[in-house]
């Protein structure tokens, strides 16, 4: 799969819908390749991520560094994307070997 590069404009956009787990499976791959490159997108984000998830649990007595949590949460999210690509190349790969022994069958019966 082609990687495209996004700005730190569109970045920006997309922060809160991957707060808000939003996101197309897409829009995350590009937020998370891009803030691992830029460093104002990736403290951008993290802010973000603070204040949601800080609101989210000031009524809990819950002692959480929410910025491991952040870090976990990108890097579970990067597992999956390269999970789904490991997946879809191996559904790719599935498919030329069945088009090949197709052609092969064909090839034999009209030989």
């Amino acid at each position: 799969m082609k990687q495209r590069n996004i700005d730190c404009k569109y970045a920006e956009k997309l922060i809160s819908g991957y707060i808000n787990k939003k996101l197309s499976l897409e829009d995350k791959n590009l937020l998370i390749n891009h803030i691992r490159k830029c460093k104002s997108c990736k403290e951008e984000l993290t802010i973000q991520y603070l204040v949601f998830e800080g609101f989210s649990d000031a009524g809990e007595s819950k002692n959480y560094n929410l910025i491991n949590r952040l870090e976990d949460e990108l890097k579970a999210a990067e597992q999956m994307l390269e999970e789904k690509q490991r997946r879809n190349m191996f559904l790719g790969c599935c498919g030329v070997l069945v088009l090949c022994f197709i052609m092969f069958v064909v090839f034999v019966l009209l030989v």
